[in-house]
């Protein structure tokens, strides 16, 4: 049974990325409004509260879903959070989201010792990563907020020896 729950935990996995692909390139504003609310909200989250904590002031929130058209390319962008950032300040709350691949970490680590390991509660444990994971990768414009200088560099290799070490 664990097997076959695994499997269809994979398959929804690989399904509702598809599933995401198909939604962006369609034109129904409530389907694309839906998938956003699963695939941008906990990531802008995630920007909001490390930029209020650093004293970013956050602002400009839009989680609404806007349709771009670029000649004949439609393509939807799904939300921003601005905020004021320094040398300092930039790198954190530019990698943000990233503390969802934490959480995701210790979710796996920790899911199965708080719920059993049956067919219902395997597929949700699948949804929740996918969720967490698809929240938790920087998008091209985070990353660039977190490098824009040096010490975004410098910050990111001294996590890396501190955690190596």
């Amino acid at each position: 049974m664990i097997n076959i729950a695994l499997f269809i935990g994979i398959v929804l996995v690989v399904f509702l990325n598809n599933l995401k692909h198909k939604i962006i390139s369609s034109k129904n504003f409530f389907l694309v409004f839906l998938m956003g609310f699963f695939t941008t909200l906990p990531h802008e989250i995630a920007h909001f509260i490390v930029a209020l904590i650093l004293g970013g002031k956050p602002h400009g929130i839009y989680l609404i879903p806007r349709k771009v058209e670029a000649g004949e390319y439609v393509y939807w962008t799904f939300g921003s959070i601005r905020a004021y950032t320094n040398k300092f300040t930039g790198f954190f709350i530019g990698i943000a989201p990233v503390i969802w691949l934490v959480v995701g970490f210790f979710l796996a680590k920790y899911y199965f010792y708080y719920f059993p390991a049956n067919f219902w509660y395997i597929v949700l444990f699948f949804f929740i990563e996918w969720i967490l994971i698809e929240n938790g990768i920087p998008s091209r414009e985070d990353l660039k907020i977190a490098f824009s200088s040096i010490w975004g560099l410098l910050t990111f290799l001294a996590i890396i020896a501190f955690v190596k070490y």
